[in-house]
């Protein structure tokens, strides 16, 4: 069958074929489409952005074996296709091979032996030395002075007087500065289109939830730019005790307050405090098994070695975040960099999971760090919230819930129906938001695009016209993660991960050989949208000014009325089904008790019941006499279903009862 898993990709994401423009091919690529070799352009500068064999191999005027020779022989033959002027502009930064055997080559773009940010040439050799996609941004008209006015200490003490006067950081921290050429428009598509010597490094404060990336002008001294970088086991978990500008304590906390938790510590006794605890290693776990990660910076945690250890998780419960933080007021959670942030009602799986996933991308990800503003911070965000499921999967053994949320309100977001929660489910839908400064350019608000089209990748669906094959959440994260850490670029735009999707997905599974890009004339080649906002224009709407949560949405409250428990470790219900003779059914049950012996004292902080139909899962709500009730239409025939219900409390305890039915058609 004809590539049905990547053809549901390309149709996902925007790629060059949106806003398509069909020209006749410049004189200076005849070469390439003489021999059958695919590509896309940069249609700004003309150059090659992202290239593959198409119909023929790439071929090599010299065969070598080694990877890192074929990689040069590559730049020395085609690099002027992407706009390099002479291989002496690259340098090899990192070299990979993957499981299925394909070596991933990262070379940094120089001038004069300056490292240019988000200037680099990744290409991807297979195991029998066949070039199978190379993929380029190069800055271009590079003719200044590389030689610093301003000194690396000058420059910090400016990022620290900047942090002061303009971020609200009373004591900034910052790492080392790194000289760098740099273009806004890499990062901000509306700034002005220049290359300017910088020093750049990062700035941090954890009470103010402020961690950025600050670009020094290296001859004035100027504030170039300033961007967002909020996103064997040691687990070292303080507990805020919900007291604003104190009292957060691993041990010694006074009387009135709570301890922590650290490894082989106590049990804590803020039920938040073990939660986080837990998920941790849960998502530790999780990354380990499948990706063979030790900790985010596969050095055992999340810490940078300057801040917090190496080998350590370490992380603020019933935090409460300040007027001036960012992500203020509560609930809401981040990764400072270093360190997590919980506020109160914000410790379940799906959060902690998500967190979790933003050190991983910080780490294992591009270098530099993939920006969190506009298109490269949604990537971001979807990532998060797609390896938020895999982790709940994972230690719950069981579907996840598909939607972020906190205890007693409505889901932040809704990942398999995310038009309920107000966010675009495609980039052209009214939903999607091009504020330029609210929520860092919809990081969050836009992350549904990516991560619905995993959903559908995982479940199965229709979508916009087509019928996309289910192939399982576990193998949706093995593609995702093989193409963030070996695939994308640093300032990567939905275009990228539309490209690079469906080359990281065909180790994963059963392809026909063709089927990588639309149909397209031979004569004819895609140019790729420019980085300006206006290739992307969309309905803007009006939008919350909380980053997170809803303003429309009524929240489904939780409220069972009085029940005696038994004590019983695990939930208790009743539960029927019915149906109309045909094949709509409809379940109806009664919520008895969560379980008191286990320790809960409520239901699982969203979705506490879940309905497995065989086709979708559902959410009924309990209402104040303790009832529920749900409907589903079969829609493709089968002899039978097997229909699962099941209540999950705050531990996770689990009951479920089953039944089958044979709908009639």
């Amino acid at each position: 069958m004809l590539g049905l898993v990547v053809s549901s990709l390309l149709l996902l994401f925007p790629s060059s074929a949106d806003a398509i423009e069909i020209k006749k091919i410049p004189a200076k690529f005849k070469p390439l489409t003489k021999v059958g070799l695919e590509f896309s352009l940069d249609s700004k500068n003309q150059n090659i952005q992202f290239l593959i064999p198409g119909a023929k191999s790439i071929v090599l005027k010299k065969k070598y074996t080694n990877k890192a020779q074929i990689g040069a022989q590559f730049l020395k033959e085609y690099s002027s296709y992407f706009g390099l002027k002479n291989t002496q502009a690259t340098k090899l930064i990192k070299s990979t091979v993957s499981a299925s055997g394909v070596t991933h080559l990262k070379y940094v773009q120089q001038y004069n032996k300056v490292p240019v940010y988000g200037g680099e040439m990744i290409l991807h050799i297979k195991g029998d030395g066949a070039v199978s996609a190379a993929q380029g941004k190069i800055a271009q008209n590079l003719t200044l002075s590389t030689k610093s006015k301003i000194t690396a200490k000058k420059a910090t003490e400016l990022v620290k007087k900047y942090a002061k006067d303009k971020l609200a950081i009373t004591a900034p921290a910052t790492t080392k500065p790194i000289l760098f050429i740099y273009n806004p428009i890499t990062n901000k598509p509306t700034a002005k289109d220049k290359n300017v010597l910088v020093w750049v490094m990062e700035v941090d404060d954890v009470d103010y939830g402020n961690l950025r990336t600050v670009f020094i002008d290296a001859i004035n001294g100027r504030v170039v730019d300033s961007m967002s970088r909020v996103g064997a086991i040691y687990r070292e978990i303080k507990d805020c005790n919900d007291v604003l500008g104190g009292g957060c304590y691993i041990t010694g906390a006074p009387a009135g307050l709570s301890n922590g938790r650290i490894e082989a510590g106590a049990v804590a006794s803020a039920a938040d405090v073990n939660i986080i605890f837990n998920n941790l290693l849960d998502a530790y776990n999780y990354f380990r098994d499948n990706f063979n990660i030790f900790g985010p910076n596969n050095r055992g945690g999340a810490g940078n070695g300057v801040d917090v250890a190496t080998d350590t998780l370490k992380a603020f419960a019933r935090y409460v975040l300040p007027a001036t933080n960012k992500f203020a007021p509560c609930p809401n959670a981040y990764w400072d960099g270093v360190e997590f942030v919980f506020c109160s009602s914000t410790a379940n799986t799906p959060i902690i999971a998500h967190e979790y996933m933003h050190a991983v991308t910080q780490y294992q990800g591009p270098q530099p760090q993939l920006s969190y503003e506009q298109q490269p911070g949604t990537i971001n965000e979807a990532y998060s919230d797609i390896f938020a499921m895999a982790v709940q999967k994972y230690a719950l053994n069981w579907e996840p819930s598909w939607s972020m949320g906190v205890a007693g309100q409505a889901p932040f977001r809704n990942i398999m129906e995310p038009w309920n929660t107000h966010n675009p489910s495609k980039l052209y839908n009214g939903y999607f938001s091009c504020d330029p400064v609210w929520d860092d350019g919809g990081v969050h608000r836009n992350s549904t695009v990516i991560s619905y089209a995993a959903y559908l990748l995982s479940k199965g669906g229709g979508f916009n016209g087509c019928t996309i094959p289910a192939i399982g959440l576990d193998k949706v994260t093995q593609i995702f993660y093989l193409t963030l850490t070996q695939y994308l670029p640093t300032n990567a735009q939905f275009s990228d991960l539309n490209r690079n999707l469906p080359l990281a997905a065909l180790p994963q599974v059963t392809l026909d050989e063709n089927v990588l890009t639309p149909n397209i004339p031979t004569n004819t080649i895609i140019t790729a949208p420019t980085n300006n906002l206006s290739d992307y224009v969309v309905p803007v709407i009006q939008t919350p000014a909380v980053i997170l949560l809803p303003t429309t949405s009524t929240p489904a409250v939780f409220v069972p009325a009085p029940v005696v428990d038994t004590g019983d470790k695990y939930p208790s219900f009743t539960a029927s089904v019915s149906d109309d003779g045909l094949r709509t059914y409809t379940i109806e049950g009664t919520f008895n008790y969560y379980g008191t012996k286990s320790g809960c004292t409520g239901p699982r902080y969203f979705d506490p019941i879940i309905v497995a139909w065989g086709q979708v899962d559902t959410h009924p709500a309990v209402d104040g006499n303790n009832h529920f009730t749900t409907t589903h239409v079969y829609n493709v025939k089968n002899s039978e279903y097997d229909i699962s219900v099941s209540f999950i409390n705050s531990c996770f305890q689990r009951t479920t009862k089953t039944f089958t039915v044979h709908p009639k058609f």
